[in-house]
């Protein structure tokens, strides 16, 4: 009986390992979807480093410092993963690739959005309307209630990083100047985006909080 036992439980075995190793390494699916010209590829971010998933396997890329962007290349300088705004340029082995979009997630560029509410709190009537233009290379303008602004930024994976605006210096009533001071420190502290169903953008936090509200806006509306 114990030989009988012993022969099933080796025979378990020889039938489990190959069900295991089905699953190649490095198979798990990336966290992001790429599509550059006719080509798909995936991706994965993990603190200063990209993981690019490709059809031969995995490249793990780090941040290099970079004038514009968020620029990733691979210890032998052959290839790079640049996000400039929601665009990426991907260079495999020195072959630069056709421009990258995403396709799983929503583009936050075009059209301009228009707010409607910070830290829900609606627009005041005074202000004149409070816009935002995420445009091609990472270039972020629009109105803040009084000034116009201007700022850089950047996606990558689930992060999306706005940094410190420049605006201009024009007064404006209290209420105004009170909800345009509260509008950009919100955005500075914008850590994602999601798009709800009736197509509202919402910029969130760290905690997922909703910062700032807005909706397409004709162009006009600027």
């Amino acid at each position: 009986m114990r030989v009988r036992l012993a022969t099933l439980a080796l025979l378990s075995s020889v039938l489990v390992l190959p069900a295991c190793q089905l699953m190649p390494e490095g198979a798990e699916p990336a966290d992001h979807q790429l599509r550059c010209g006719d080509r798909t590829l995936g991706y994965s971010l993990a603190g200063d480093r990209v993981q690019l998933h490709l059809e031969d396997g995995k490249r793990e890329l780090r941040r290099e410092e970079s004038a514009t962007g968020a620029l990733y290349r691979s210890r032998s300088g052959d290839t790079e993963f640049w996000s400039k705004g929601e665009r990426v340029t991907v260079t495999l082995a020195g072959e630069r690739l056709p421009e990258c979009r995403h396709t799983d997630r929503a583009s936050l560029e075009p059209p301009r959005w228009q707010v409607v509410a910070v830290e829900d709190n609606p627009v005041p009537e005074q202000a004149r309307p409070v816009s935002l233009n995420f445009m091609p290379e990472g270039r972020l303008a629009g109105r803040s209630g009084c000034n116009h602004f201007m700022a850089a930024w950047e996606r990558v994976g689930n992060r999306l990083i706005i940094e410190r605006a420049a605006i201009t210096r024009m007064a404006c009533p209290p209420s105004v100047m009170n909800f345009e001071e509260a509008f950009l420190a919100s955005l500075s502290r914008v850590e994602n985006a999601r798009m709800e169903e009736d197509g509202t953008l919402v910029l969130v936090g760290r905690e997922d909080n909703g910062l700032i509200r807005a909706k397409a806006a004709a162009e006009e509306a600027e």
